[in-house]
């Protein structure tokens, strides 16, 4: 394999010894990020939650939560017509996932969750950016949907994709209701 090389043995043992590279023992571990075992013998550190920064979460959860939107838009989910034009898509896909459509969404779903959620909600809402809030958000908003976007983030990384749709359904369905 291209990570086992050659190299003279430390510490006065023969130069004949294989040894790995030092990256060698990285390169054979499973990534721990999306969810894999880690290499055998070795128990992953805490959980999800507890790895990862309520931010870090968050920028992933901004993706996936956008990936769902832009789906339910394209697929015209729940009776919809899909729009004409990319323009229209475009345009009400920013409308959902905006700073306020998203705090308002979690409002909505806030007393569905489960404690551990409501945790990374809690952690990612009460995180402190060292950017500025958006031109077009007020600080509230902007951490609420923070705390939305860290919840989409921890339940992707935890493979939990059944509770991300869920999730995902309910705030369909309140927007409909709207």
């Amino acid at each position: 394999m291209w990570w086992k090389i050659r190299r003279p043995a430390r510490g006065g043992a023969s130069a004949g010894t294989d040894a790995a590279a030092p990256g060698a023992a990285a390169a054979t571990r499973a990534d721990p990020a999306i969810g894999s075992r880690a290499e055998p013998g070795r128990e992953q550190e805490g959980s999800i939650a507890q790895r990862y920064s309520p931010l870090q979460l968050a920028y992933l959860g901004d993706a996936v939560y956008e990936l769902l939107v832009r789906r339910e838009l394209l697929t015209g989910g729940s009776g919809r017509d899909t729009p004409a034009s990319l323009a229209e898509l475009h345009r009400q896909a920013v409308a959902l996932v905006r700073a306020g459509a998203q705090a308002a969404a979690l409002a909505r779903v806030l007393p569905r969750l489960n404690p551990v959620e409501l945790d990374v909600v809690r952690r990612a809402r009460n995180a402190r950016p060292k950017h500025n809030v958006p031109a077009g958000a007020n600080v509230r908003d902007y951490r609420y949907s923070s705390g939305l976007e860290a919840l989409f983030g921890f339940l992707f990384l935890e493979g939990q994709l059944a509770r991300m749709e869920e999730i995902f359904r309910w705030i369909q369905e309140s927007n409909e209701k709207k």
